[in-house]
This record gives C-alpha cells, sequence and structure tokens, in this order.
C-alpha cells in the first residue's frame, strides 16, 4: 500500500512540476477541466485521462484510456476505448471496444468496435478497421521493403489529400527521421527508420507491384511481365529484357519436341481436377527449369512453333516438287511435247 502511495505521489510531482495544472485554454476562460491523470477510476472504473478535457463527460464507462486535450469529451458510457491525440473519438458518446490514434482521429464515429488511425477528422482514416467484422482497410497504397537503409514506416498526407501509409522509405518524404506527426511542406508524416528500398506495393487502385513501385496492371512483376485486366497472364518478352538472342535451329526444336512426353494428371493440392502437361523432372533441358521443378508454357510454345515452320517448309518444298512431276506427266501425256523434250 505504501509503494502504491508512494508511486502515485511521485506521479503528482512529476506533473506539478511539469506545469500540467494549468492550460492556455484555462487562462482563456473556457469552460475545460484541468489537465488530470485519472490514475484510480474517481469517473467510472478503472480509466485514465491526460488532457485539457479529456473523458469530462464519463460517467459509467470503464476501462477508457485518452490521451490529449478533448480527447473521449462526450463519451459518457463507453468502455475499453483507446482515443490518443487532441480530439480523437470527440463525438463518440456511448460506443465501446474503439481505438483512435491521431489528432481528431475517429472524431466523426459514434459506434463501437472500429480502428482510425488518422490526423484529421475525416470518415475515410489512413487506417480503418472494424474488429467486430475482423477485418482492417488502408486508404492509400502499402509498400514493402527490404535492406537496412531507411524508414521502417511512414504515414503520411499527400498536398492532394490522399493518405498513403508505406512500408519502408518514403518516395515522397525523405526529410531525417523522425517519430510524431510533423509537417514539412505539403506533406504530413510519421517514419520510423529501419527499411530500404521499396520491394512490394499494393496501391490505391487496387495493382500490386512486386520489385515495382509503379505497377499499372493488377499484377505486375519487375521483370515486365503481369497480368492484364481481363485476367490474361503476360509473359515478360521485350528485348530490352533480354541477353544472348540466337535463333533456334530447326534440328534441335525437333529433337527437344521428340523428347517431350505428354501425360495425364492431377495435383496433390486438388485431386479431383484433371490436367495434361508435362514432368519437369523429364522434360529435356531446353524446356525445363534449371532446378528440374518447372517448365515454361512460353518455352514449350517456342519449341512447337518452330517445329511448325519447319514442316512448313517442308510442305512447299514438296507442293513445288509435285507441281514439277505433275507438269512432266502432263507432258509425257501430250506426243508433241514429249517429241520437243526428247529432241532436247
Amino acid at each position: 500500500m505504501k509503494m502504491r502511495i508512494m508511486f502515485y505521489l511521485v506521479l503528482v510531482a512529476i506533473f506539478v512540476l511539469a506545469g500540467g495544472t494549468s492550460s492556455a485554454a484555462e487562462d482563456a476562460g473556457e469552460p475545460f477541466q484541468e489537465d488530470i491523470i485519472d490514475l484510480l477510476g474517481t469517473e467510472g472504473l478503472t480509466n485514465t485521462f491526460y488532457g485539457n478535457g479529456a473523458g469530462t463527460n464519463i460517467t459509467t464507462g470503464t476501462a477508457c484510456s485518452f490521451f490529449g486535450a478533448l480527447a473521449g469529451y462526450w463519451n459518457s458510457t463507453g468502455t475499453d476505448n483507446t482515443f490518443v491525440g487532441y480530439g480523437a473519438g470527440t463525438e463518440n458518446i456511448s460506443g465501446s471496444g474503439n481505438i483512435f490514434i491521431g489528432a481528431e482521429a475517429g472524431s466523426q464515429e459514434t459506434g463501437s468496435e472500429k480502428l482510425y488511425i488518422d490526423n484529421t477528422s475525416t470518415t475515410s482514416p489512413l487506417i480503418y478497421g472494424d474488429f467486430a467484422a475482423r477485418y482492417m482497410r488502408i486508404n492509400g497504397q502499402l509498400l514493402v521493403q527490404t535492406s537496412l537503409t531507411g524508414p521502417l514506416a511512414t504515414f503520411f498526407r499527400t498536398s492532394d489529400g490522399d493518405a498513403e501509409i508505406q512500408i519502408g522509405q518514403s518516395t515522397a518524404v525523405n526529410e531525417a527521421a523522425v517519430i510524431g506527426f510533423n509537417q514539412a511542406g505539403a506533406y504530413y508524416y510519421m517514419s520510423v527508420y529501419g527499411l530500404g528500398s521499396n520491394r512490394l506495393v499494393f496501391n490505391s487502385s487496387g495493382y500490386l507491384g512486386v520489385g515495382t513501385t509503379t505497377p499499372s496492371h493488377p499484377l505486375q512483376m519487375a521483370s515486365g511481365a503481369y497480368v492484364t485486366t481481363g485476367g490474361v497472364w503476360t509473359n515478360a518478352s521485350s528485348r530490352e529484357y533480354k541477353k544472348d538472342i540466337k535463333r533456334l535451329s530447326a534440328q534441335k526444336a525437333i529433337d527437344t519436341m521428340k523428347q517431350l512426353d505428354p501425360v495425364e494428371f492431377a495435383y496433390k493440392t486438388d485431386s479431383q481436377e484433371k490436367h495434361v502437361g508435362f514432368i519437369a523432372e523429364d522434360a529435356p533441358e531446353l524446356v525445363a527449369s534449371k532446378d528440374k521443378k518447372g517448365i515454361s508454357s512460353m518455352d514449350v510454345v517456342a519449341v512447337l512453333t518452330k517445329v511448325v515452320q519447319e514442316q512448313q517448309n517442308t510442305i512447299a518444298e514438296l507442293s513445288k516438287e509435285m507441281a514439277e512431276l505433275k507438269k512432266e506427266l502432263k507432258s509425257m501425256k501430250n506426243p508433241t511435247l514429249a517429241r520437243v523434250k526428247l529432241a532436247n
């Protein structure tokens, strides 16, 4: 008991020395209560309030933690709420189980079991969640990075009003590392350093970029491969992505095709769906992956294309020879032409 009393006395002493018993609002005559640390839960039960006007109207609410001027100002009967930031959750009168972080975050939310992370009163915060429905939404784009060179996370609001959360170094904010919300020009941001260049981007258009920060397709790889809006996988095939380019010989294509052994099969993860294809371990080196665990369908298409082209050339030659033979047979049936031919 003595230890607990001593603990409270120390906290009160620190608070008084910091000058927290008065505020500019009081000096101006505004009807706000003093900054308080409600450790004993005198307003309800087991509540913690800190800030001018925080938890002012609490009556029967319990287990609430409000930090910041006006945080949870109108909440009176809610339970298990955590509001952090100036004006966070001010209009939430009876909601419970909410977590609002940031200046005015969730200030217009009146419901329960919600998550808001932002630094404005917007109803579309940077991060929104519903604990009851078990989902979270990011109103912006998500960037994931590797290599220990840049900030671990950056939350910022751009000049056009778009909110973004970026895991990794911000492409829009490159100032020194800070923890807390600050202003630099048109950007409001919070950065925690730890990671480096972008490796994964999920932007506000719903496009996912792997190894690229500017995906222009629903799924886009750094290699140039992508999935179209129609759902078609498109391989990277531009000359700028390739080297050591040389034509595939007809004989090599024919030899490879002869070694291909088409089979019917089902994947172990779904034995009900049947497929046709090849076994990578049994496939010729030209079309199998270097670890002999996969086969590129485009490689097989290239081989078959070369074989078909060679067959077409053969057919063209045979057609030409047939035409010559037909011409000779026709001349043999015509005595005049035959004599002319014999005379020559």
